[in-house]
């Protein structure tokens, strides 16, 4: 079950020389609540959301729309705040990933590397082989920019 962690915990940083991030939550990749957020400092909140392939993790600012995490408000692709079992296992972006937030000094901190996802074998001929999280736990911090 989710659990947000106390503000005082940290997320490793993956750069020595950065600011540690402050841990917002960490919590299983099945777990089974569809929907959580958090605070940010200067209006921002960090909303994190259940979807077919995994989580998506978004910053918006007040009660905008906009995801703040990525680059333009067009954006089409993969892109690294959508926490998704088959990027994970393909390798398509890092296990810890540091994601600017638009218009923010500050950054998010993503760490999937004790996630753990799967591509089941096929069940039968011309079906694909969805990938999906087995098990393991998703943290999200926030570094404040300089």
């Amino acid at each position: 079950m989710f659990k947000p962690l106390a503000a005082s915990a940290l997320v490793l940083s993956p750069n020595p020389a950065a600011p540690e991030a402050r841990l917002l939550f960490t919590f299983p990749a099945l777990e089974p609540a569809d929907r959580f957020s958090a605070p940010l400092p200067r209006g921002l909140r960090v909303i994190v959301v259940r979807t077919g392939l995994g989580w998506e993790v978004g910053v918006f600012k007040g009660s905008g729309t906009d995801n703040l995490l990525y680059p333009t408000p067009r954006w089409h692709g993969a892109y690294p705040c959508q926490l998704s079992a088959w990027s994970h296992l393909d390798k398509t972006f890092p296990d810890i990933r540091v994601l600017p937030v638009r218009g923010s000094r500050g950054r998010l901190v993503v760490d999937l590397s004790s996630a753990v996802s799967e591509r089941p074998a096929e069940s039968g001929p011309g079906l694909p082989k969805h990938a999906r999280f087995v098990g393991g736990v998703i943290s999200i911090g926030w570094r404040p920019g300089p």
